[in-house]
């Protein structure tokens, strides 16, 4: 769990049309990249995948973190989601922020949109969206509780560590 620790740079996305347009790209290519791997491949290995790939490693990082959000807030919509989210950099709390005004998000946001208008495969969407914790609070949830739905879930605020 080092890297999430030890990646504190400022995200990539800055607005202008080519960074976007760049991490556009890398988003796309880290969903093929990833669909293609192990269910069970963990944080580093992934990381390496997308770098081996020229995904750059800051793009690597925030494509690993925020990937899985969007796929499970997608598949499944149902649930109630917080737009608010907390982030551990160097192990210090940050601002409050919102998933809605995250620019690296929001990419990542539109792409995975694109991605689940096009019939996506059931086995990328759970390599990726399994990945979150909030998929895995959701599945156990339902697990123990075989009558709770979808609608009735609220998720509480995102923590991230980085």
């Amino acid at each position: 769990m080092t890297l999430f620790k030890t990646s504190f740079v400022q995200s990539p996305v800055t607005g202008d049309t080519q960074s976007i347009a760049t991490f556009a790209a890398h988003t796309k290519k880290a969903i093929e990249l990833i669909g293609t791997i192990s269910t069970n491949a963990g944080d580093d290995e992934i990381l390496t995948l997308l770098i081996n790939n020229r995904i750059a490693y800051q793009d690597a990082v925030d494509l690993l973190v925020y990937l899985p959000i969007a796929f499970v807030r997608l598949w499944l919509k149902e649930v109630k989601w917080p737009d608010i989210y907390t982030e551990f950099i160097k192990e210090q709390t940050q601002p409050e922020k919102t998933f809605s005004e995250n620019a690296t998000y929001q990419v990542i946001w539109k792409v995975t949109n694109e991605y689940f208008q096009k019939n996506p495969t059931k086995d990328t969407v759970l390599k990726i969206g399994g990945r979150s914790a909030d998929f895995q609070a959701i599945n156990q949830l339902m697990l123990d509780n075989p009558n709770v739905k979808l609608e009735e879930i609220s998720i509480a605020e995102t923590i991230i560590f980085r």
